[in-house]
This record gives structure tokens, sequence and C-alpha cells, in this order.
């Protein structure tokens, strides 16, 4: 939160120079931290030279042999807890360093706090320019409590959390979380979305996205995961299907006509497919969908089957289920969220509950 008002507070400053979103102004800080860390590496970084007849050469020993304060670039700079934040500022940007002690050069350790240059973004964050004139003490004790652990009441919270979910990963998770949020917290709101598959990643930079539930290889960036469950694949027709009578051998699964869920509607292969290909033989799919939910209406309409994960169906009384003819392997399931959101307590509570309502 700190960080975002402190952009909207240099907003026109970062239009002039190009930078509109907050994505591009990290991307534009990246760029300059890098352009100082080469431009002046820090001492323990910096290779000492070999010496002739040396057995290891290669082995930089240097931050082994010397203590911290050889290997400082600048002295630590204490300032009195009265000190006005503008005045550390000041310190810190005229003696190039990225911290400060409060207290005296007589205090002890265990008594001395350090004020670092986040400290002060929070602090601005949330005052504005009135952060300016506060002591250092305040401000950092205001930080201290920014940063507390939140003790978070379902009953009461009001958060709004965006889930990307197929209309399987719904209908499996979504579906059994909802009727545990209008029980535990009926202020809590979901906004379901569908999964992007390439802008995922930059969804949950962003935040437009907290959580996923998604299979492990669309994972991808600054991701934290949980695993939710396996899943196994059930061989589905309608319940007066031919087939059903005659027995569903693999010689009889492979002449049959298919139907196959593509996120995009393009691709007519699949594990099924793969698993085929291993005996040598073929299938026909003859329709490809985005939608399990209108595969599953096709499949009642029609003399096609299809394979579909078992939680989808399992349930359902106007489908016949069978076991495949072949093994087809399954999928995981996980649960995905940015690192941002790891210690946000309305979602560590969601995704709590989310696996717990899954649980066996």
């Amino acid at each position: 939160m700190a960080a975002g008002l402190v952009f909207l507070a240099l907003a026109p400053r970062l239009r002039e120079r190009g930078i509109r979103t907050v994505g591009e102004a990290v991307a534009a800080s990246r760029r300059i931290t890098d352009a100082m860390a080469g431009a002046a590496p820090p001492a323990w970084e910096l290779r000492a030279p070999a010496r002739d007849g040396d057995p290891l050469p290669k082995l930089d020993s240097y931050p082994y042999r010397h203590r911290v304060r050889e290997v400082m670039r600048a002295d630590p700079v204490i300032l009195p807890e009265a000190t006005p934040v503008a005045e550390a500022l000041a310190a810190m940007t005229g003696r190039g360093v990225s911290s400060v002690f409060l207290g005296t050069s007589e205090a002890h350790p265990a008594t001395t706090a350090i004020l670092t240059e986040r400290d002060l973004l929070r602090a601005l964050g949330r005052h504005g320019a009135e952060a300016l004139a506060l002591p250092l003490r305040r401000a950092l004790g205001e930080i201290e409590g920014l940063l507390a652990p939140e003790r978070f009441d379902p009953r009461t919270a009001t958060d709004t959390i965006a889930i990307a979910a197929t209309d399987y990963a719904q209908k499996a998770v979504v579906l059994p979380l909802m009727s545990i949020l209008l029980r535990e917290a009926p202020n809590m709101r979901l906004s379901v979305r569908p999964v992007d598959r390439s802008g995922l990643a930059a969804q949950m930079e962003l935040g437009d996205v907290h959580m996923a539930l998604i299979t492990a290889d669309m994972a991808q960036g600054a991701m934290r995961s949980r695993k939710l469950f396996d899943e196994t694949y059930v061989c589905v027709m309608r319940r007066d299907h031919p087939a059903i009578d005659d027995g569903l051998t693999l010689e009889r699964f492979c002449a049959l006509d298919h139907g196959i869920m593509s996120h995009d509607g393009s691709r007519f292969q699949g594990a099924t497919d793969k698993a085929l290909a291993a005996h040598g033989l073929k299938r026909r799919v003859v329709v490809a969908v985005p939608s399990f939910l209108i595969l599953i209406d096709i499949i009642r309409q029609s003399d096609l089957i299809a394979l579909l994960p078992r939680r989808l169906v399992e349930n359902r009384e106007d489908l016949h289920l069978c076991a495949p003819p072949l093994a087809v392997p399954g999928f995981t399931k996980i649960l995905v969220w940015h690192e941002r959101f790891q210690a946000d307590p309305a979602q560590a509570w969601i995704r709590e509950r989310m696996a717990q309502s899954l649980a066996p």
C-alpha cells in the first residue's frame, strides 16, 4: 500500500519520463539498482589477487579474512531518536547509506533500532509530506505497528478476492469454497475470472488476480503454490448410448467419435491421444471446445464420448460413466498466488479453507 501511495505522489514526475504504470516504475528502479551495483560493487565482492603457487586461485577468501569494519564502505550513521525524518533522509543521501541507527554511540546494541529507506518510504506513504517532520522514533513505532500481524475475523471481513479458474476448477473448487464463505464470511466476495495462460503472471504481479487454480505446468514467475488434489479421468457418454450394452473395448473406444476440451478450442489432441499412440492407436476427435460444460451438453445430445475429470461429472445422473479401456495419466490441481500476497490475512484464510474443503 505504501509503495502505491508513493507512486501516486510521484505520478506527474514519472509521466514526464514516460513511466505510466507501477510495472514500468519497478523496471526502471531495477535498472538503476543494477547500474549502481555495477559501478560500485560492495567490498566483499571484490576478488583478492591470487598469489603465485596458490593451489586455489579461484577461491576468494576475502570476506572470510576481514572483519565487518574492514569491508564497510561508509561509517555507520547514528541519529538521536528525536531527529526529524527529513534530516534522516538528508543524512542518508549525503553519506551514501541506506539505513541509520537510532540512539547514541554509547548505547548497547540490544537497545539500538535500525531505520531503513523502506521504513521511511512506508512513513511517507502513510502520512505524505507531513511524515518529514515526524521524529524517527515515532515513525519507526508506526511502521512496526503496520507490520504487526493483523488479526483476521472472517465474520466481519469485507475483502474481494479475485480467483482465476477454468469452468472445471469452478465446479470442483470454487463451488465448495463459496458454500464456506456464505456460512463463515458472509461479507466477503469472490471475483472469478477465466485463466489467461499468457497473461496470468502479469495479472498476479499487478494484483488484478490474487490466486489461480491451475496445473503445475502453468505456474510461472514469482508464484507460491499449494497442491490441492490429484485428479483422474473417466469415460463419459449419454445414458442410453449403444456402447453401454456392447461394452467399451479399446477397439470400440477408438472407433467412436470423441469430443475434447481445449482452452482455446484449437487443439484436437491431449493426454488420451498420447496414451493411444503408445499402443500404436488413434482416435477421431470431431469437436474441440473451450468449456467442459459445453462439452458435457454435446455428449448428452449425441453419440460422442469424452474423457473428463472425475470431479466434474461423478454425481451426474444424466450421464454414464465408466473406466477408460486404457490407462490415461491424470493431473494435479494446484493453487498459486503471488509472493506479495503471502502474508495477506484474508487471502491466507481463503487458501487454508479452500484446502480444507477439498481434503479427503
